[in-house]
């Protein structure tokens, strides 16, 4: 028979065990991770749609316009020249000979034509005294009409031999050029990109025999997509990577943005733009792939949050706020924000959070204004926040 000692002491056993049952099997909040709001430095960026590649500022291909057999091959491919550096010669053939004889042609002709110009000037002195004296009655016509004849003669022979000289004028520069043509020199100072021809080759009119490159300056051309193309102007400062080249990044300078949206590689509307960079670097290499960021916008010490905090309710844009009002749990509290600069990995806020707010990241649809969370800071800012 239960005494009501028994009893008394049967019930406490019931009620410790079902508080002890809740303490230990109850539901836990949430958890998230959780970081605070700190001032920083957020820059606004525009990226290409695809990796740009390292080019020269200017590269030339040198042509011959007669062709012919190739004698020698001065440079070759990686060499630096000289404006005006002789590359590749092809044999000139009777081109030195043909020169020479016109030349000497031309010497001959320039003598016999100031001989002529004298002749004619004295004709011509001639004829003026015997029309005079014609008038005067002491010449007869006949007198006079020959000394006209004379003039005349002298006057064409005169021109005869300048059209002559003309021609052989015309003849000596194109000899000239064809013999210059026979020596193939660098249009700009630079390194050869590609030497194609071989001592004893044909080369025929019109065909690349090497290309020259300037590579004191760089470029890069890339496509942007057209909804930045609004944010990017010329001079802006452009960050350059490359995966041949880690933990290394250099500097460029905006240099052209195209006025036409055009249809880019990956099927997307893009806008081309090209940048410029100090071709002096030695890591850098001409073909190289690279990715640029254009930067368009910069906020210094301003208060920023992850951007993986920010998210969007009915038109808005809320970040939730662990508000630590119990020493295990905290509860998040949805606050509107304002945001200035957005970036990949940064938000610059302008208004609705203060510095040191602990902000949730990665919010999910577990999360609503209110609900008792536990917070715990990311990994690269800390041990926990709220305990268990």
């Amino acid at each position: 028979m239960l005494t009501r000692k028994r009893v008394k002491w049967g019930v406490i056993a019931v009620v410790t065990a079902v508080l002890a049952y809740g303490f230990f099997f109850k539901e836990k909040p949430p958890e998230f991770m959780v970081a605070p709001v700190a001032r920083a430095t957020v820059v606004d960026i525009v990226t290409s749609v695809s990796s740009g590649t390292l080019e020269p500022h200017e590269s030339r291909a040198v042509t011959s316009e007669t062709g012919g057999t190739v004698v020698e091959v001065a440079k070759r491919a990686g060499d630096t020249v000289a404006v005006g550096e002789v590359v590749v010669r092809l044999d000139p053939g009777d081109l030195d000979d043909r020169l020479r004889i016109e030349e000497s042609n031309l010497r001959v002709a320039q003598t016999q034509l100031r001989e002529a110009m004298v002749r004619r000037d004295q004709t011509g002195n001639d004829y003026a005294k015997a029309y005079d004296l014609f008038q005067r009655g002491i010449f007869s016509r006949k007198q006079a009409e020959a000394a006209a004849l004379g003039w005349r003669a002298s006057k064409s022979e005169v021109e005869t031999l300048q059209i002559n000289i003309d021609k052989l004028g015309r003849s000596i520069d194109i000899a000239r050029r064809r013999l210059s043509d026979a020596d193939l020199t660098a249009p700009v100072a630079g390194t050869l990109k590609s030497v194609t021809v071989e001592p004893g080759q044909m080369l025929l009119p019109k065909q690349p025999a090497f290309e020259v490159m300037d590579a004191s300056k760089l470029q890069i051309e890339a496509v942007i997509d057209e909804s930045d193309a609004r944010k990017v102007t010329v001079g802006q400062a452009v960050r350059i990577t490359a995966d041949a080249l880690p933990n290394q990044e250099f500097q460029g300078r905006l240099d052209w943005v195209s006025p036409v949206v055009s249809l880019s590689k990956r099927a997307s509307r893009g806008v081309e733009v090209r940048i410029e960079i100090d071709g002096s670097i030695a890591a850098l290499r001409v073909g190289m792939s690279v990715d640029i960021e254009i930067q368009v916008g910069q906020a210094q010490n301003v208060l920023a949050v992850p951007a993986n905090s920010v998210v969007e309710h009915d038109g808005k844009l809320v970040v939730y706020v662990f508000d630590k009002r119990w020493k295990k749990y905290g509860k998040a509290v949805a606050k509107p924000v304002q945001l200035g600069i957005r970036t990949f990995n940064l938000d610059e806020v302008q208004s609705g959070l203060a510095e040191g707010d602990l902000v949730v990241l990665n919010a999910d649809d577990r999360l609503s204004d209110g609900l008792k969370i536990r917070g715990k800071l990311a990994p690269e800012l800390g041990a926990a926040v709220g305990g268990r």
